[in-house]
């Protein structure tokens, strides 16, 4: 006869924004994982840090996976098969995993012994039906909502606008765009701001903060602009 003990941990009440250390992550299929950290003492709110974090290698393994398909289209296989099986195979869980201790890390370096909270924007689940990228993103919210009760950190899953003004509430129009970085522009109050750093001002002003500043950093100069 076996005995299995099950212990359940309380979940934590989300603490007053004013005495912890906010974390906020936006996750996209196309740009990555994006995280900030945010203090406030309730009449300033600073950002502390960003961080973005994109799959390794990403551009360079497709690059390789063409060249062995092509290679073996014109009958050379063999090796080729191999080093394809290979080129395609990436352990997307183990690098998830890797990004959120990471994150959580860095959260208590920042923390200093105050609590956390944590909030996590990601696509709605109808909208990621049928998407190449759902079961990752899906995976990832559950590796780091396992991590957050193994330390009893409170989380919070839920999408905010990232095409609506935090400001004044208009339409964001895109105006221009990076290899890394979408810029949103609201023609009403003149508000410019990363893309996925949008839900970020959102967060801030439901939780009845000071505004952060606009933009939060340095926005990349457009594809056409001179010098």
């Amino acid at each position: 006869m076996q005995i299995k003990l099950k212990v359940e941990r309380l979940k934590p009440q989300r603490p007053k924004p004013t005495e912890s250390l906010l974390v906020f992550i936006d996750l996209n299929s196309s740009y990555g994982i994006v995280v900030a950290y945010v203090a406030t003492n309730g009449l300033k709110t600073k950002l502390l840090e960003v961080n973005h974090f994109y799959p390794p290698n990403q551009g360079r393994r497709k690059d390789a996976a063409k060249k062995r398909q092509r290679a073996i289209t014109h009958g050379h296989r063999g090796v080729n098969d191999a080093l394809l099986r290979l080129t395609l195979r990436f352990d997307s869980r183990g690098w998830l995993k890797r990004v959120a201790n990471e994150i959580i890390k860095k959260a208590f370096k920042y923390a200093a012994g105050r609590p956390v909270t944590i909030r996590l924007d990601m696509p709605p689940s109808g909208l990621l039906r049928h998407s190449p990228l759902q079961r990752t993103m899906t995976s990832f919210g559950k590796i780091l909502q396992n991590i957050c009760n193994w330390h009893g950190l409170h989380l919070e899953v839920r999408p905010l606008p990232s095409s609506k003004c935090p400001h004044c509430g208009s339409r964001l129009k895109e105006v221009y765009r990076t290899r890394r970085v979408r810029v949103m522009h609201c023609n009403q109050c003149g508000f410019m701001e990363n893309r996925e750093l949008v839900p970020l001002h959102w967060w801030v002003r439901k939780l009845g903060l000071p505004p952060l500043p606009v933009p939060i950093r340095a926005l990349p100069s457009p594809p056409n602009a001179t010098a």
